[in-house]
Formats: structure tokens, sequence, C-alpha cells
């Protein structure tokens, strides 16, 4: 019976060890299969954000050239359209404050609306003018019945 128990921990003993090493082994084999999914799945990353990014520049430099374009057509539309003829972003940024010139059809307009506007101004003036002489004349004409009345009276 001895030996019978001693040969069982033996045998456990070896069965153990066995256990333990393909345990580990099988932990090692899950260790590496992860690492590799894991660097797999890096490399993946990196390919989509560098196709993200080339996509993002594309986009970026289509839209700078469309501005751009939006940009020398209006100079050519401002040019034409109100004769502006020194106007430039660039140079606009490092202007001294100078007015572009402006042709003739424009000063004229201006010049109207500012009569117009002129009118108006004169209107309201003349108009308070006139309220404040009705004011003014009917207060005398009150103060001089008044004083008829009250010569009347003596």
């Amino acid at each position: 019976m001895a030996a019978q128990a001693t040969n069982a921990v033996t045998f456990n003993g070896a069965q153990r060890e066995l256990y333990e090493a393909f345990a580990a082994t099988i932990r090692q084999g899950l260790v590496d299969a992860t690492a590799a999914n894991d660097a797999k799945m890096q490399a993946t990353i990196d390919e989509r954000i560098a196709s993200l990014d080339a996509r993002l520049q594309e986009q970026s430099d289509l839209l700078d050239a469309a501005i751009a374009e939006d940009q020398a057509q209006m100079k050519a539309l401002l040019k034409e359209i109100y004769s502006y003829n020194s106007y430039d972003v660039e140079a606009a940024k490092k202007s001294n404050g100078t007015a572009a010139p402006y042709n003739h059809e424009q000063h004229q307009a201006f010049l109207h609306k500012f009569a117009f506007y002129l009118k108006d101004q004169l209107r309201g003036l003349d108009a308070a003018r006139q309220n404040a002489n009705d004011s003014w004349t009917a207060q005398a004409a009150t103060a001089v019945e008044a004083a008829v009345d009250q010569n009347d009276d003596l």
C-alpha cells in the first residue's frame, strides 16, 4: 500500500508537471497570437490613417483651388462692374487706407442719394421750424387776447 501511495504521488506529480507545461504552452500561444493580431490591426490602422490623410489632403487641395478660382473671378467682376482697378486682396492687406478709384456713374449716384438725404433732412427741419412758429404765434395770440380782455375789464 505504501508503494501504491508512492506510485500515486509520483504519477500525480508527473501529470501535474505535464499539465503545467501544456498550460504554459497554450498560454504562450495565446500571447503570441494576440501580439500577431495586434501587429496586424496596427498595420491596418496605419494604412487607413494614411489613406484618410491622403484623401483629406486631396480634398483640401481641391478646395484651395476652387477658392483661388473664385477669388480671381471676384477680382475680375469687381474690376468690370465697379471699376476697382486697384482691387487686390494682397495689396489691400498692405494698404495705407487710400480708397479705390470709382467711375463717374458711381459718383453721380452718390450725389443723387446724398441730395435726397439732404432734402429729407431739410424737410424735417422746415416742419420743426413751422411747428415752432405756429406754437409761438398761438401763444402770442393767446397772450394778446388775454391782455385785450384785461384792458376791456378796466
